[in-house]
């Protein structure tokens, strides 16, 4: 198995300190309450101290950080390859992106339809961007299509996997454009039905494709 480069983890703690370093340099600008939760059409419905969300957001942080251990941990230790490690890199820039436009709009605001599109278009292309790795993915009881068929028998975790990096890619995709173009009361039940058949489709064949392997191997 290939190694890691040396420098992936600092990098990767780097990505994850980046938005705390653009917090420092407006905290001052920022006032005593900011908005601490949006509902779906966009409207911040509660306010909270900008320093319990700095304690909030930093255990955020610290928790997609520690992603690191689960190659540890997984019964199966595929995940110690670079796939993973490509995955963890994208949900931390993710994360990273997400509380960066978190603080911009604290201190600048938005207009609550361009909020939801942009939050939701950086959720679907992560998606897509996930898919795309998932051709490679070895077997885990942590990141993949974790059915008790994936898990009981490597070809139908390939079958499937090939499917859901297709699906996930094609979805994320068409999910991304989609919020970009509806009304913003539709963008996230959209959104959530995008994402809600891109986790039962494969699961469901998943099964279908565990049954074909059983009837093949049977005598």
């Amino acid at each position: 198995m290939k190694k890691n480069p040396i420098y992936s983890e600092p990098a990767m703690i780097a990505v994850l300190c980046l938005p705390f370093v653009y917090l420092l340099l407006i905290w001052n600008q920022l006032p005593a309450t900011i908005p601490g939760h949006y509902g779906p059409t966009g409207q911040p419905d509660r306010y909270d101290s900008k320093e319990l969300l700095l304690a909030a957001f930093g255990l955020g942080s610290v928790l997609m950080y520690s992603l690191r251990f689960l190659p540890h941990l997984d019964p199966k230790r595929n995940l110690l390859g670079s796939t993973f490690l490509k995955i963890r890199l994208l949900i931390n820039l993710f994360w990273s992106a997400f509380l960066g436009w978190f603080w911009y709009v604290s201190l600048h605001g938005i207009e609550p339809d361009s909020l939801i599109t942009t939050v939701l278009i950086g959720t679907n292309l992560l998606l897509a961007g996930i898919g795309n790795l998932m051709y490679t993915l070895k077997p885990s009881f942590f990141v993949g299509i974790r059915t008790p068929w994936t898990l009981s028998n490597d070809t139908v975790w390939r079958k499937t996997h090939h499917l859901a990096g297709w699906l996930w890619v094609t979805g994320g995709l068409a999910g991304a454009v989609l919020v970009w173009l509806l009304p913003i009361d539709a963008k996230m039940p959209v959104s959530l039905g995008v994402t809600g058949l891109l986790v039962l489709i494969p699961a469901v064949y998943s099964y279908w494709v565990y049954r074909k392997v059983a009837t093949i191997t049977t005598p």
